[in-house]
């Protein structure tokens, strides 16, 4: 008989409202997890994204400054020179004394006084 009290005796007794509080924390605990995989899945997505972006300028400003060098190659006084030479143009070098600075805006209104367009019918 002793030895069925002691066994009774430190039986594990978990109340009724303890086990409802912890179904409640396993379910909250439970949920958190799902929704912290759910918010590192979202963070994954748009760490991709980002990555993709940031390729995607510099891949638009590796373009850009080849466009700008090219455009440089292509404005540059010595190569249009030859290129018009080959395309046998008609363009030729003027003196320096032919050309007429008007950057300022009193320097137009002179321009302008001094140069007259005339149409004629």
């Amino acid at each position: 008989m002793s030895h069925h009290r002691s066994s009774t005796r430190f039986q594990a007794r978990i109340s009724y409202p303890a086990m409802i509080w912890m179904v409640a924390a396993g379910l909250l605990l439970s949920c958190c997890g799902i929704v912290y995989a759910f918010l590192k899945h979202e963070q994954m997505l748009e760490r991709t994204e980002i990555h993709k972006l940031q390729q995607a300028v510099a891949i638009a400003n590796l373009n850009a400054s080849q466009y700008r060098a090219q455009a440089n190659a292509m404005t540059n006084r010595w190569i249009m020179r030859e290129r018009l030479i080959a395309a046998h143009s008609e363009l030729r070098d003027i003196e320096r004394s032919q050309i007429i600075v008007a950057d300022a805006p009193a320097s137009r209104e002179r321009l302008s006084a001094n140069t007259e367009l005339r149409i004629t019918p």
